[in-house]
């Protein structure tokens, strides 16, 4: 079965017409922008809707606290950089939009982990200078972003994620990733082409076969990382498959956290509240009314607290994949509970206390 295994992934890697391994960047960086002093995240890989934005992340103003986005960003090889800052909010559609606030010009020194140059303001009213260092003094990792992708005619399968540095809870952080998320790529990528193949060979038009298996870091600074895996395949059918798992991590162990490591013990009763308080709020259901009425399928008729849950500045986050508790066609939920809500549920010692004002 072994020899029989190798000769068809040797037949399919030998066929695949592209096949990318690149290694790209997560940094953070600490300065100032004039007199504001900042915590920086950035993520130097490419963007699948438009490759020359190679650049994004995030800032964080260390006195006032207020995260904005970095954006629509590229480093080319001399390393001279472009970044877009802005606000992302919602038209009186409900969809999301970029209020661009800002532009950073400048230069990243690689060697020394240096980023200097200039920001002017969106109108071009005021100029300013900034000069960040990379840093991690503020409990954060460094990390390489893999991307590893097949191409074969129509058929594209990636892999992107990140393989972490330096501290000591990085190899079992990576050996997690490994063995829990991406298994055995190079037998995923054969298994897929074969099936593409098998596909193609039954005749008719091929517009998408692709299936992507992406590792954000969403979470990254006090000790806590947290990771979403979101995996999506289209291969034919009415529509895509696509689902997203969130791993949440102490950074100074390694430890993959449970909700039961970082609240109090007896949190459930309240925090299931609180997350069907915010659904019904996402969708303006009243206390009274049924939540089966507007087309939740509930088991027994109640609300449950997902596993699935992440780690953000502000809460935390319960992420219900389709036909978890919707149908397709109502999609997935993604629930938030504010940390100002959960003051009285976190535990003492919890790595969570760093976000309570």
């Amino acid at each position: 079965m072994k020899f029989k295994f190798f000769l068809t992934l040797f037949f399919w890697v030998g066929l695949v017409s592209h096949v990318v391994a690149q290694s790209y960047f997560y940094k953070q960086f600490k300065g100032k922008v004039g007199e504001r002093e900042i915590w920086a995240t950035l993520i130097y890989a490419p963007s699948k809707d438009n490759p020359q934005f190679n650049l994004r992340g995030q800032y964080q103003d260390i006195r006032q606290g207020q995260r904005i986005q970095l954006t629509n960003g590229h480093l080319d090889a001399l390393g001279n950089v472009y970044l877009e800052e802005g606000l992302s909010r919602r038209d009186y559609n409900g969809q999301p939009t970029f209020a661009k606030t800002g532009v950073f010009y400048g230069v990243y020194y690689s060697q020394t982990g240096r980023l200097e140059g200039d920001w002017d303001s969106a109108d071009g009213k005021r100029s300013l200078t900034f000069f960040l260092t990379e840093d991690y003094g503020n409990g954060a990792l460094p990390a390489e972003i893999i991307f590893n992708d097949a191409h074969l005619d129509e058929a594209e399968i990636r892999f992107h994620y990140p393989r972490f540095l330096e501290k000591a809870s990085a190899r079992a952080l990576n050996q997690f990733i490994q063995a829990n998320i991406l298994g055995n790529v190079p037998e995923k990528i054969s298994q897929f082409m074969q099936k593409f193949q098998e596909e193609k060979s039954l005749g008719g038009m091929i517009e998408l076969f692709e299936s992507s298996h992406i590792t954000y870091i969403r979470l990254n600074e006090n000790n806590l990382l947290s990771l979403e895996y979101a995996s999506a395949e289209f291969t034919g059918g009415p529509h895509g498959v696509y689902k997203s798992l969130f791993y949440n991590f102490n950074t100074e162990t390694g430890q993959m956290l449970t909700l039961s490591d970082v609240l109090a013990p007896g949190y459930e009763t309240a925090l299931t509240k609180l997350a069907e308080q915010a659904l019904r709020r996402n969708y303006g259901i009243k206390a009274e009314e049924s939540l089966a009425d507007y087309g939740f399928t509930l088991a027994e008729g109640q609300f449950k607290l997902t596993n699935n849950f992440y780690l953000k500045p502000e809460g935390i986050g319960f992420y219900y994949n389709v036909y978890e508790i919707a149908p397709f066609a109502v999609g997935p939920q993604d629930i938030f509970v504010p940390f100002a809500q959960l003051k009285e549920l976190i535990r003492k010692n919890s790595p969570l206390m760093a976000y309570l004002k």
